[in-house]
This record gives structure tokens, C-alpha cells and sequence, in this order.
């Protein structure tokens, strides 16, 4: 007759299977967010300079919208406290220009034309 296997020994198979399983588990939880964390920094770095010239596109547009509002007081009022206001919108949109341009953030052709030219146009 033939022994069937062991229920002792098919027990004790099982638990180790069921514990080499648990381990790999846990250690695939630690292991995989810090293998993410570090494949993330370099996007992160990347948004962090984005971030910036983000918000100083953001002042550039805002000194440009005041600009046009107190031109138009101006050309209505004929104020000299308008036309003061003005040109301190205009400084701010000038300062703008070369931190935008000293950025690390990769520029496409067109961006960097169409920079240099609202540059330029804020020169005259």
C-alpha cells in the first residue's frame, strides 16, 4: 500500500510558502515607493522651475493688463498720477524679462522668439 503524504509535513510546506509570500509583500512596500521617489526628482526639479517662470509669466501679464487700463486713465485724464503709475507697471513687466530669460527650464524656438520679442517691444 501507498503512504499518502504526510499532513505534518505538507502543513509545514504551506507556511513557508505562505511566509516567503508575506516577506516578498512587505518588502515590495518598501522597496517600490522609494525606487518611485527617487525616479521622481528630476521631474520635480523640472516643475519647480516651470513653477517659476510660471508665475513670472503670470506677473508679466498682470503689468501688461494694468498698463493698458491706466494708459486708457491717462488718455482720458490727462493725469500726471496715472502716467506715474504707468511707468511703474511698465518697470515691473521689464523686470520680468530677465528672470524669465535666466531660467534653467528649456525653452522651445518659438518661446524663446516670442520672449525675445516681448522684450524688445518693451524696450521701445
Amino acid at each position: 500500500m501507498r503512504a499518502g503524504p504526510r499532513p505534518i509535513e505538507s502543513q509545514a510546506w504551506a507556511g513557508t510558502l505562505g511566509m516567503g509570500f508575506v516577506l516578498l509583500a512587505l518588502a515590495a512596500l518598501v522597496a517600490v515607493p522609494v525606487m518611485t521617489q527617487r525616479r521622481l526628482v528630476p521631474y520635480r526639479e523640472a516643475a519647480e522651475r516651470y513653477d517659476e517662470g510660471r508665475t513670472l509669466v503670470t506677473r508679466v501679464q498682470f503689468a501688461l493688463a494694468r498698463q493698458m487700463s491706466l494708459l486708457q486713465g491717462a488718455l482720458l485724464a490727462r493725469d500726471t498720477a496715472i502716467s506715474r503709475k504707468y511707468g511703474e507697471a511698465l518697470d515691473l513687466e521689464r523686470s520680468a524679462y530677465p528672470q524669465l530669460t535666466s531660467l534653467d527650464a528649456p525653452l522651445s524656438d518659438s518661446a524663446s522668439a516670442a520672449l525675445r520679442r516681448l522684450q524688445a517691444l518693451s524696450a521701445e
